[in-house]
C-alpha cells in the first residue's frame, strides 16, 4: 500500500510540477502584456488623440496621471522578473530584469522632477520643460525596446518538429 501511494505521489508530482511552470509562465506572460502593451497602446493611440482633442499640453496633464500607473505595473514587470530570474537561475533574464530595474527607478525620479514643474492650477508648463520631457520619452524608449526581449525568456522554446523526429 505505501509504495502503491508513493508511486501516486510520484506521478501527481511530475505532472503537477510542468503544469504549474506552465501556468507561472501564462500569468507573467499576462502581466508582460498588460505592462508592455498598455506602454504601446497609450504612447500609438492614446497620446495622438488626447493630443488632437485636447491639447498637447492638456494631454500632458492626463499622462502625468496615467504614468503613476504605468510606474506601478513596472515595477511588479521588474519584480517578477528577478523572482523568475532566481528561480530560473538565468543569468541573461537577471540582467534583463536589473537593467528593466533601473530605468524604471529613472523614470520615477524623472517623472517627479517635471511633476515638479507643472502648473496644475493654471495647467501649464514652463518652456524648459519639454527638453526634459525629450529625456523622459527617450528613456521610456528604452524601456519599450526592453520590452520586446523579454517574451524569449517568459516562453520555452522547442526545437522544431522536423529536428525532434530526427533525435527520437
Amino acid at each position: 500500500m505505501n509504495v502503491e501511494k508513493s508511486t501516486n505521489a510520484e506521478s501527481l508530482r511530475h505532472w503537477w510540477t510542468p503544469q504549474r511552470h506552465a501556468v507561472k509562465s501564462l500569468l507573467l506572460l499576462v502581466l508582460w502584456s498588460v505592462w508592455w502593451g498598455g506602454l504601446t497602446f497609450y504612447a500609438v493611440v492614446v497620446v495622438p488623440i488626447g493630443t488632437e482633442v485636447l491639447g498637447s499640453v492638456e494631454q500632458g496633464f492626463v499622462t502625468q496621471q496615467v504614468t503613476h500607473w504605468h510606474n506601478a505595473l513596472t515595477g511588479l514587470m521588474s519584480l517578477t522578473l528577478l523572482v523568475r530570474a532566481y528561480l530560473d537561475r538565468s543569468r541573461t533574464l537577471w540582467i534583463i530584469a536589473a537593467t528593466l530595474t533601473a530605468i524604471s527607478i529613472a523614470l520615477v525620479i524623472w517623472h517627479a522632477r517635471l511633476t515638479g514643474m507643472m502648473n496644475f492650477e493654471h495647467q501649464t508648463v514652463p518652456g524648459g520643460f519639454y527638453g526634459e520631457h525629450a529625456v523622459y520619452l527617450w528613456m521610456t524608449a528604452a524601456e519599450w525596446f526592453l520590452g520586446m526581449v523579454i517574451p524569449m525568456w517568459l516562453l520555452p522554446v522547442d526545437a522544431p518538429a522536423s529536428q525532434q523526429d530526427e533525435t527520437g
